[in-house]
């Protein structure tokens, strides 16, 4: 069970003056249940690389094949199997907790779930158990606003919403970046965590 990126490119603007190639000829596996860390300088293509995984950006030229189903797709089949494969995948930006916006933590988190088209009572109890595996007290924070937490709590809270909609695979641009150290270390604890637990791919 893998992501398998084969030869992929992608160019940003192509044909016009600003075109730019930020990936070229990328080959690589990525083994459910193990760590996988991208590193680089600023503006070589990490964010672009990690967009094309989880299905944002569609390569210029090669394939993002989730578990054997290609995530490019042209017949009505065979889009309706790679949004399915494109669920297997969950991805929190840099910067999540900026991405936050219901009156309450619970609310926030319930919000892909709902877009998930699920019953409230599966709802309910996937907010529940996102917010204790990110370590998140349901009955101190569900009703509370998102805006009233620290900064790792919001990035916690931000993740929650990710692990609702119950991905095979979790993406994560930066995880630790604006945390004071004990942020970090606490973030970099709780994907460990996840990992080891089997819930997730990072």
């Amino acid at each position: 069970m893998s992501i398998e990126l084969k030869n992929v490119s992608y160019t940003y603007m192509p044909g016009t003056p600003m075109e730019r190639q930020a990936l070229m000829g990328v080959n690589m596996t990525l083994e459910r249940g193990r760590f996988y860390a991208i590193a680089g300088h600023t503006g070589s293509g990490k964010s672009t690389l990690i967009q094309q995984i989880s299905g944002l950006l569609t390569p210029t030229s090669g394939e993002v094949l989730v578990e054997g189903v290609p995530l490019k797709a042209k017949s009505k089949e065979d889009k309706r199997q790679a949004a399915l494969a494109r669920r297997r995948i969950g991805m929190v930006f840099q910067y999540p907790e900026q991405q936050l916006f219901e009156e309450t933590v619970a609310a926030d988190v319930a919000f892909g779930p709902k877009n998930q088209g699920l019953a409230e009572e599966e709802i309910a109890q996937r907010v529940q158990k996102a917010l204790a595996l990110v370590e998140l007290d349901y009955e101190a924070y569900g009703d509370k606003s998102p805006f009233q937490l620290s900064g790792g709590q919001k990035r916690r809270a931000a993740i929650a919403g990710v692990l609702a909609m119950e991905p095979e695979y979790l993406i994560l641009d930066e995880p630790t970046a604006g945390l004071d150290p004990k942020g970090r270390e606490a973030i970099l604890e709780l994907i460990s965590t996840l990992q080891k637990g089997g819930r997730v791919s990072d």
